[in-house]
């Protein structure tokens, strides 16, 4: 598999948390609608269109993983795949995705929600953050389907 996001560093620690291809469908199903609005903002921006998008994105997919172990964090496939010891409850917002983290986006999730805000006044830099951290979420996704098909180095 050819990998346009994740550098193989993230991939070293993806590969670690757990996920199921159940759970990797959800992730697909959870961040793509996000992915496709930020990048109709940023097509909107470029090509200046008299169409607007929408503003925002507000699902209820949910994160398969902290669903999974009631979200008790401690329990958690992120936990077991990136700290030994607690240092902070969402073990999983420190993990960068195309070398942006959660911490850094516009994109917020929630256990059972996720979304997105794309104002007039985001910036171009805000919505190509975004677009990487969703875009690897989602190639992250389709590895875990494909069986963690061997990567084709960067």
């Amino acid at each position: 598999m050819k990998f346009h996001y994740l550098s193989k560093e993230e991939r070293e620690v993806l590969r670690k948390v757990k996920t199921t291809p159940e759970q990797a469908e959800q992730i697909k199903r959870r961040n793509q609608p996000m992915l496709d609005l930020v990048r109709a903002w940023l097509e909107y921006n470029r090509a200046n269109t008299d169409e607007q998008p929408a503003t925002r994105h507000l699902g209820n997919i949910g994160c398969p993983h902290c669903i999974n172990v009631n979200a008790e964090c401690n329990r958690c496939a992120w936990k077991q795949a990136t700290h030994k010891e607690p240092v902070w409850p969402e073990y999983c917002c420190f993990i960068s995705f195309s070398g942006i983290s959660y911490t850094q986006c516009l994109v917020k999730y929630g256990i059972y929600f996720e979304r997105i805000e794309c104002l007039d006044e985001r910036s171009i830099t805000d919505l190509r953050k975004a677009e990487k951290f969703l875009a690897g979420h989602v190639e992250w996704a389709n590895w875990v389907l494909t069986g963690y098909e061997d990567a084709q180095d960067d």
